[in-house]
């Protein structure tokens, strides 16, 4: 397995689409392709369901898809560990809110230095974010019924 192909697989993860994928990284449909369906041989499984709407993961797809962007996150790391650099980091994960978004645009204003992250789901997918160490940060709305889910 090639850091590309989980590029690639994320690029696809993100646009729904091979086409999208490939104009993002600059290449073609038919290349994106190849690099997918030679992924999914390695692992053994389907990562998308092809639908006529576009690619949509598949269950196991959805589980390589976090380890994947937590790969990508230490990747990055790791490059900025051998340029020097010295810039900040945040990964934060949240619900949908204009005004988290917001209050993280006003926050990079008053570092520019600082490299933020934001990513969006459910209360699932940030607490596994940040379980995973994909973020650093996981800022939710718990209410009184899931409170018993995060008890321990």
């Amino acid at each position: 397995m090639e850091i590309k192909q989980l590029e690639f697989f994320l690029a696809v993860c993100s646009s729904g689409s091979l086409g999208k994928a490939a104009a993002r990284l600059y290449t073609t449909q038919p290349n994106v392709s190849r690099v997918i369906t030679a992924l999914e041989g390695e692992l053994g499984h389907p990562l998308f369901e092809r639908t006529t709407k576009g690619m949509r993961l598949t269950p196991f797809g959805k589980t390589i898809y976090e380890h994947a962007e937590n790969i990508r996150q230490n990747v990055r790391l790791i490059a900025d560990a051998a340029a020097g650099k010295k810039q900040g980091r945040l990964s934060v994960s949240t619900y949908p809110s204009n005004m988290l978004s917001q209050l993280l645009v006003h926050l990079h204003k008053r570092y520019p230095e600082l490299i933020i992250e934001h990513r969006q789901g459910t209360v699932e997918e940030i607490s596994s974010q940040v379980a995973q160490g994909v973020s650093e940060v996981g800022i939710l709305y718990v209410s009184q019924r899931q409170r018993k889910h995060f008890a321990g």
